[in-house]
């Protein structure tokens, strides 16, 4: 969704009202867990690659080639949004784990749509436990944002709901030139907005103990609600995204600006 060409620059935007706060929650992004009910160690997170509704349409169901018949390796096939999944299985029985599935699903390139990619990633890389056959399940929870002339890309999250996590769905470096707050509503007292760089777990959650700020400002207020800084690059690798929390709920939005990174003086 996000432009990845050199010398691109946009914005990035997220608006919280209600009771909602910036505590690094992610919103947009198309998601299923699929339990096959064999126990926690066969639950398997699926996660769309790229944000938005689109997304929504994908299936994912685990087939069985059935008895006296050996697949000697899980399989992935897709069909317009649906997958399917084929299981690994002896003549007697299905063997293949969760790890497994997860394994085939992100070494899969053959996808019918850009908006129909996904990653995967198992609960318990480690377990044993045999998977079984489960139906065609449908991942949810992707949405649209706005945009506006190619360049800014604002997201109006649903009233409460929280917000602050920013993946650029970016298999290049990116620069994030400048960051900006403001808001309708603070906490009685001070306030402190915390900009984190964080790396990504295949699923595009953050990995919250390499969370690193960036940059910390600690002085909002009501009678001063607003902060930004520019012109001060940070790098954002591929698997990695950008953390925006706060103490306490936060009535406002932040936005990002945003560049394909470069070398001098390409971009």
């Amino acid at each position: 969704m996000y432009p990845s060409d050199l010398g691109r620059k946009f914005l990035v935007q997220q608006t919280v009202s209600g009771t909602g706060a910036l505590s690094g929650t992610e919103y947009g992004r198309s998601r299923l867990s699929l339990d096959p009910s064999v126990g926690a160690g066969g639950i398997v997170q699926f996660a769309a690659k790229n944000y938005g509704s689109t997304a929504n349409a994908i299936t994912i169901q685990y087939v069985d080639a059935g008895a006296g018949t050996v697949v000697p390796a899980t399989t992935v096939q897709q069909v317009g949004p649906a997958i399917t999944v084929r299981l690994k299985r002896t003549a007697l029985a299905i063997t293949a784990t969760a790890a497994e599935v997860a394994a085939a699903i992100n070494a899969f390139t053959a996808y019918t749509s850009p908006a129909y990619a996904i990653r995967a990633q198992a609960d318990d890389p480690t377990s044993t436990t045999a998977l079984a056959v489960v139906g065609p399940s449908p991942l949810t929870g992707g949405a649209d944002s706005s945009v506006i002339g190619g360049t800014q890309y604002l997201w109006a999250l649903p009233t409460d709901q929280d917000a602050g996590l920013i993946h650029l769905e970016n298999e290049n470096p990116m620069w994030v030139l400048g960051f900006a707050a403001k808001f309708a509503s603070l906490p009685a007292g001070l306030s402190t907005i915390t900009v984190s760089r964080v790396r990504l777990d295949d699923v595009f959650r953050p990995i919250l103990t390499e969370a690193v700020p960036i940059f910390v400002y600690s002085q909002l207020q009501t009678s001063a609600p607003d902060v930004a800084y520019t012109d001060v690059r940070q790098v954002i690798h591929p698997g990695q995204g950008i953390l925006v929390s706060s103490t306490g709920p936060t009535q406002g939005f932040f936005n990002l600006d945003v560049t394909r990174a470069a070398d001098f003086p390409y971009a």
